[in-house]
């Protein structure tokens, strides 16, 4: 079985929806810090075990920001299937989380796995959706 990772037609975004991708993005990442900000200190404050949860925000948010903002700043980023995309994306995040970052928390690793395989299942459902229309 031979593994699809570019379209045999890419998708273009117009200039509009390119926008739109890129004001996704920045809510998404705006959403990440205000609860890392507001939901974190409320949580480390009070001693309420959320199960890593607010260790992990940015995580789970960080797949969808990337890939829409890869779509709004990259021509070619349409050219690649969406798990192609959600995959270098999470590959990309857990090696900065490896090599990279401060401090290396297998919580926050775990949520860029979900996150990303969330990010997958739904925009693959939001587009058989659209290609039946």
């Amino acid at each position: 079985m031979k593994i699809q990772y570019k379209l045999p037609k890419p998708i273009v975004l117009p200039a509009k929806a390119r926008v739109y991708s890129l004001l996704l993005s920045l809510f998404l990442a705006a959403v990440a810090m205000v609860i890392s900000y507001t939901y974190r200190p409320y949580i480390y404050s009070h001693h309420i075990n959320d199960f890593h949860l607010a260790d992990s925000f940015s995580d789970l948010f960080a797949v969808p920001a990337m890939l829409f903002f890869g779509f709004a700043i990259d021509k070619d980023f349409g050219k690649y299937t969406i798990g192609f995309n959600v995959t270098r994306i999470c590959i990309f995040l857990i090696l900065y989380e490896l090599l990279l970052s401060a401090v290396t928390d297998s919580y926050d690793i775990i949520a860029i796995i979900v996150s990303g395989v969330f990010t997958w299942l739904v925009l693959r459902f939001a587009m058989k959706k659209y290609n039946q229309k």
